[in-house]
């Protein structure tokens, strides 16, 4: 993943910040019969934030409205091993 965000960067586009740390989450899902890997993440202060008894970063998607290049995803195919553009929460 890292090749495909210095390609981004070289071409000038959207990358999150290259000074925080991320976590992520994955989750597969099927597209017209193919199956692929959701990555979801955000910045590792987000699970530093003390979550209600009633859920956690582990058991529900983290979802932001309009939180910038911080907050993002990205599609893998293992059968290619092909990564799909990320695409980010807004834009920040």
């Amino acid at each position: 993943m890292a090749g495909v965000m210095s390609e981004r960067e070289r071409a000038g586009l959207q990358i999150p910040n290259p000074g925080l740390r991320f976590n992520g989450q994955y989750i597969g899902f099927t597209r017209k019969g193919v199956r692929y890997i959701y990555g979801n993440f955000f910045p590792s202060y987000v699970s530093e934030v003390r979550w209600t008894s009633e859920w956690s970063p582990f058991e529900k998607p983290i979802i932001v409205c309009d939180g910038g290049r911080n907050f993002w995803g990205i599609v893998y195919n293992p059968a290619t091993t092909e990564i799909e553009q990320p695409l980010f929460n807004g834009a920040g």
